[in-house]
């Protein structure tokens, strides 16, 4: 019985308790230097660098690189849209990632996110993605999510699964899946 009783001990306590309760604080951490803001005009540069990284292209439903001409237009209208929001997060006034959320109907929108390159792999996703769903609840802007995620995407799978986003099905989106 004592044996048993040892056994059921390693199955909840598997020696792991430390690193995870330091990535919570690493987390935390981080969270608390970002700021988040509605992205303007003036941002439409770094938004077009961040559209175009190589890795930003390849989990794009269109992997196409976008010209500066087409992504003006674009983003001219998309600050404007009151049907879009664009949050940009930054820390220490640098460019960090953004979230982008376009209305599908009065209560649910379509969720993207995207972290600067420099910064992939640090957490940064789940907390932009995060605290953007706070704000659009905070905000009324929307309260249900959306996303389509490309298969082979598995980082971004995996930020939309930390947040509890349920997974639907496969689907073909613009013809890609």
């Amino acid at each position: 019985q004592q044996v048993e009783s040892y056994n059921n001990q390693r199955v909840a306590f598997d020696g792991m308790s430390s690193k995870r309760i330091l990535r919570i604080f690493q987390s935390l951490e981080l969270e608390l230097k970002l700021s988040y803001r509605e992205a303007n005009k003036s941002d439409i540069m770094l938004y077009f660098d961040w559209a175009n990284d190589n890795k930003t292209r390849k989990n794009a439903l269109n992997s196409e690189p976008i010209p500066l001409k087409k992504h003006k237009e674009w983003f001219k209208r998309m600050v404007v849209n009151p049907n879009s929001k664009l949050l940009l997060f930054e820390e220490s006034g640098r460019g960090i990632g953004q979230v982008r959320l376009d209305k599908l109907d009065h209560e649910t929108s379509l969720i993207s996110f995207s972290v600067d390159s420099n910064f992939h792999g640090l957490g940064y996703g789940t907390i932009i993605l995060k605290k953007g769903i706070e704000e659009s609840i905070r905000t009324k802007f929307c309260s249900k999510f959306n996303a389509y995620v490309k298969l082979d995407n598995i980082a971004s799978q995996k930020v939309f699964e930390r947040l509890n986003f349920d997974y639907i099905n496969d689907a073909l989106v613009q013809g890609i899946a």
